[in-house]
This record gives structure tokens, C-alpha cells and sequence, in this order.
């Protein structure tokens, strides 16, 4: 679909700004209190504008015409069945607040949602040729404006009200009908509306054709506002729905329980409900893969922990598997390397090569002691001792020479 903003039968600046101007005194108008839109639908009424919030996709179809104007309130996440009743019904024009992609591109394809801007008090011009904006004039905007993307492909597609390059009003028309996306919903809030041209883009955006139908999914009451009908503002509804003469209004941004055009959604916002139930299923597979595949361990077991044995009783116990396997030489030589290894010190040889061959020895302890060195290689590379007693007569020869060379 083609659609493009109609320039709608307003009041004057002059009549405007006169209806909303307050200087601040006791008796100013109760319909300029922040963040609600009741003064708007208020001074709609007053141009003979019928004012229908609906939360039933059918009753809002049921309002359709070509002197009808369809407003689709922020974040309501409308799902294709109910996109398709409101598109086959044939408004007017259809004002958008949502930003879901399948919103525009059920209504106006050639618009695509391209953020937020920086939260920020500022003041835009038209620089487009839309009759509205035009008429408006500049305007005041607050917070975050959502900025659209136009692509040329979805038919003729005009942006107004441009910040950091990007159109935060977008519209697009063809024969039948017109469509207004707004990135900006602060403008036509009672604290705004007397800012510049806000009152009167309002005005002419929203005060389009006669009837003014709000989609949204749920709505709260306002007393103040005195241009309501339909099935909510008669209690035509359930228990739940404001009871017969009570009216109601819609909240900053629009007219249901949706976040106001001017302000982020949350991550939780843009998350389907179904997540939670998804995230649950995967916390309790985990769970069940970690309880199956888990490492089991077994019974606790005592152990023997290995004791502490003294150097001597070691040495006791070699020496014990020495006699009894009558190993004298094999005796003979570790008590030979370990005599070597301890007078090496006093030769300058490295106790490693003494230890390895005590025969390295023989000639310097000979010259010390003044012994000849067949003496001296007797002891420390003689042949093997035969017997037990020799082995105990050669370990005390060997004492002795170890302890000649340390007193010489």
C-alpha cells in the first residue's frame, strides 16, 4: 500500500496556541499535566473529532472508513492476523506509534525502523513538502525520537523532521487512504503541545477525518476527557472495562499500556514470552546432560600412607642383603667409593671421579702418608675380600687410613 498524509481542516495557530497558553495561576486548564494526551483528544473533540479507543482488532475494524483515522499505539506487537483485519478495513489514514517491522510492513513497506536518536531537547523543520508538516512548521521534540530508513522500492515514501540525517515522521499515500509513521510521540503530550508548531501537526495528523480509533491493548480512565466512544467508554465490555459515563484516555505516546514514542524499549520488551520458557528447557537439559555424564565417585577407602624410615636402618637392611647373599665384593667396592669420595676434598680431585674409580687416589694418599703406594692399593682398589671377616678387617684398615689423611 501507497498512503500519504492529508492535509487536515485545523484551527489556526492563533486558535491554538489561545486554547492551550496558561501563565502558571491557580486556575489553569487541569488538561496541561505532564505525560497525557488528554488535552489533545480534548481539543479534538472541540472540532467535532469522535474520539474510539479499542483493544478489539474487530472493533476497530467495525470503525473503518474513508473518513476514519486508525492510530496503532507504540510496542503493542500486533500479530499478522490482526495487522491483516486492520489493513483489509480500510482506514482513512493509519498513524503509527509501533516501530515492529511487520507494522510497516503491513502498512507502509517503503519505511524501515532505524533506532534512536541521542535523548536530547530539540527543535526540527519540516524540509519536506507534506502538507501537515508544512502547515505545522517546526516542532519541539524531547527524549529519544525513533529515525526511519526510506527505501524508494516501497512506493512514494516522503520524510519530514529529519535528526542526524535520518526523518523521524514518515508518509507514504495512494488513492484510497494515507499513512503517517512517527518516530515522536512527546510533541502532542500536554506539556509540549503549546512548544511551536506541535499543537497544530497534532492537530492535523490525528484530527484528520471524524472518527479518531486508538488501537491498544489496554487503556486507563481519565474523567477529563470529553470525546469518547465506543464499547470501552459505555461499558459495553466486560467487568474489567470503565463502567457506563466514565471515559477514558490513553497515557504518553499514544493511548494504551506501550511505551510512549520518545523512549527506548528495554531488552525485556523486545524479547517474545516464549524465551523464558526456552532458557527454562535448556537450564533443566544441562542439568540432566551434567547428572548423566557427572563423574561418580565410589566408596571412601582407607590407605596406607608410607612410613618414615631412619638412614641407619636402611643402611642396616643393605647390609643385611649383603650377607645374606655373601656379596663381599660388591660390599667391598661401596665401602672403597664412599672412603674415596670423602678424601677426595683433600687431594683437589672431584668427589664424583674419586667415588667412581678410588684407584685416582692411590699416589697422592701414599705421598702424604709416606706409605708405598702398593700399600695404599691394597686398600683402596685391592682385590675382593673372601670372607665376612676379611670384609669387616678391610672396613676398619680403610677407617683408619681415612683417618690418617685427615690428621697429616
Amino acid at each position: 500500500m501507497l498512503f500519504t498524509a492529508v492535509a487536515a481542516t485545523a484551527p489556526a495557530h492563533a486558535q491554538v496556541s489561545a486554547g492551550l497558553h496558561t501563565d502558571g495561576s491557580a486556575d489553569s486548564s487541569p488538561l496541561l499535566e505532564p505525560t497525557s494526551d488528554t488535552a489533545l483528544l480534548n481539543l479534538l473533540g472541540e472540532q467535532g473529532v469522535e474520539y474510539y479507543p479499542v483493544s478489539d482488532p474487530l472493533e476497530a475494524a467495525s470503525y473503518a472508513g474513508s473518513r476514519s483515522t486508525l492510530v496503532i499505539d507504540a510496542y503493542e506487537h500486533p500479530d499478522d492476523q490482526v495487522l491483516s483485519r486492520l489493513t483489509e478495513a480500510g482506514f482513512g489514514r493509519v498513524v503509527i506509534l509501533d516501530n515492529e517491522p511487520a507494522v510497516f510492513s503491513a502498512f507502509v513497506p517503503g519505511v524501515h525502523f532505524n533506532g534512536y536518536a541521542d535523548s536530547a531537547d530539540r527543535s526540527a523543520r519540516p524540509a519536506c513538502e507534506q502538507p501537515d508538516a508544512v502547515a505545522a512548521g517546526s516542532i519541539r521534540m524531547t527524549g529519544s525520537p525513533a529515525m526511519f530508513t526510506l527505501n524508494a522500492a516501497g512506493g512514494s515514501v516522503e520524510g519530514c523532521y529529519f535528526v542526524n540525517g535520518f526523518p523521524t515522521l514518515a508518509y507514504s499515500s495512494n488513492r484510497a487512504n494515507d499513512v503517517v509513521a512517527l518516530g515522536s510521540a512527546t510533541f502532542f503530550e500536554n506539556d509540549e503541545l503549546a512548544s511551536a508548531g506541535d499543537a497544530a501537526l497534532a492537530l492535523r495528523i490525528f484530527g484528520a477525518h471524524p472518527k479518531l480509533v486508538w488501537y491498544a491493548p489496554s487503556f486507563e480512565e481519565d474523567p477529563s476527557l470529553s470525546n469518547c466512544g465506543g464499547a470501552l467508554c459505555t461499558g459495553d465490555q466486560d467487568q474489567n472495562t470503565p463502567a457506563p459515563g466514565s471515559t477514558t484516555t490513553i497515557p504518553a505516546g499514544g493511548g494504551g499500556s506501550g511505551s510512549t514514542g520518545a523512549q527506548r524499549p528495554t531488552v525485556t520488551d523486545l524479547m517474545p514470552s516464549w524465551i523464558w520458557w526456552v532458557l527454562l528447557q535448556l537450564l533443566i537439559s544441562v542439568l540432566l546432560v551434567a547428572y548423566w555424564r557427572g563423574r561418580r565417585l565410589g566408596a571412601v577407602v582407607t590407605e596406607q600412607l608410607p612410613v618414615a624410615v631412619r638412614a641407619s636402618e636402611t643402611v642396616e637392611g643393605h647390609a643385611r642383603l649383603y650377607r645374606r647373599a655373601n656379596a663381599h665384593g660388591r660390599a667391598a667396592e661401596l665401602l672403597r667409593a664412599a672412603t674415596a669420595g670423602r678424601l677426595a676434598g683433600y687431594f683437589g680431585v672431584p668427589a664424583a671421579r674419586a667415588h667412581a674409580d678410588p684407584s685416582l687416589l692411590v699416589a697422592p694418599v701414599a705421598a702424604r702418608l709416606d706409605v708405598t703406594e702398593n700399600e695404599v692399593a691394597r686398600l683402596l682398589a685391592g682385590d675382593a675380600p673372601q670372607s665376612e671377616a676379611d670384609l669387616v678387617l678391610l672396613a676398619d684398615h680403610l677407617d683408619q687410613l681415612e683417618q690418617e689423611v685427615r690428621s697429616s
